[in-house]
């Protein structure tokens, strides 16, 4: 049996799995992410399958009962008795499959964490956490290859948790074309950015009540579960109360930043 801690987000997950080769091919993937200790962290007992299974949804499900979790798709079968501190994992010998349970892990995971994950570019500019978010192809990556003289976190899914100090967002594993996720850093988040590609650019502050719904919109998550569903849109209420929110019209060229620059500075 190998074991390796990944830690995302100041979050650790011991995965203990059964295959030299394939432990190979995880801490590879995860290798910026790993950590020498675990702190009382997650736990996830792999067993690796060959093939799917035959019946299956191909998008995850996420379902609760009692101190039961369960996480499904057609090539995962997951199940925690302990309200998530440890999972037993049937899942295909894939990275891919591994990757993508582990993202719906967290959209779980960080309920109880007053965060969540976010479709988005999250970059330092100044000094300050900025999150571009919207709905595909609104501009996400071009947003990322724009910021040149920014730090680029993550371009896909970056965490945003709620801490003693306020909201932070952090670099995860979970990467888009920009960039493979290695960024490990984190920052303090001083504004989002809903994007609107535009012949202008231009910011726009929005109020609680019309940011909230595109906020939701554009956060990863799978689950049906009315307490699951009643604590993200706290954490998404909290957030939104804690951050300013703004449209950003924008050209694909760096006099965007200038725009950016009158909302953060």
């Amino acid at each position: 049996m190998q074991e390796c801690c990944i830690r995302v987000g100041d979050l650790d997950t011991l995965v203990r799995i059964p295959d030299e080769h394939f432990a190979d091919i995880i801490t590879e993937r995860y290798a910026s992410f790993l950590s020498d200790t675990c702190n009382d962290g997650v736990v996830l007992d792999l067993k690796l399958l060959d093939a799917p299974f035959e019946l299956g949804h191909r998008l995850p499900t996420v379902s609760a009962n009692a101190d039961r979790l369960h996480i499904s798709r057609q090539d995962t079968a997951a199940e925690s008795t302990d309200q998530g501190s440890t999972w037993n994992v049937e899942i295909i010998k894939n990275e891919y499959s591994f990757d993508s349970f582990f993202r719906v892990l967290f959209t779980i995971r960080l309920l109880g964490e007053g965060g969540f994950l976010i479709h988005s570019s999250a970059q330092i500019r100044h000094e300050r956490g900025c999150i571009f978010t919207g709905k595909s192809e609104a501009g996400k990556t071009t947003i990322s290859k724009l910021g040149t003289e920014n730090r680029v976190l993550c371009d896909e899914l970056p965490m945003v948790r709620r801490t003693e100090d306020g909201y932070r967002v952090y670099g995860t594993p979970f990467w888009g074309e920009f960039t493979r996720g290695t960024i490990t850093d984190s920052n303090a988040v001083h504004a989002l950015f809903f994007l609107n590609k535009a012949p202008y650019n231009k910011t726009s502050p929005l109020s609680l009540g019309r940011a909230l719904p595109r906020l939701l919109q554009t956060v990863l998550f799978f689950s049906n579960e009315h307490n699951h569903i009643e604590h993200l849109m706290k954490n998404c209420l909290e957030f939104l109360e804690a951050v300013p929110s703004h449209d950003l019209y924008f050209r694909p060229e760096p006099e965007v930043w200038d725009a950016v620059d009158g909302a953060i500075l």
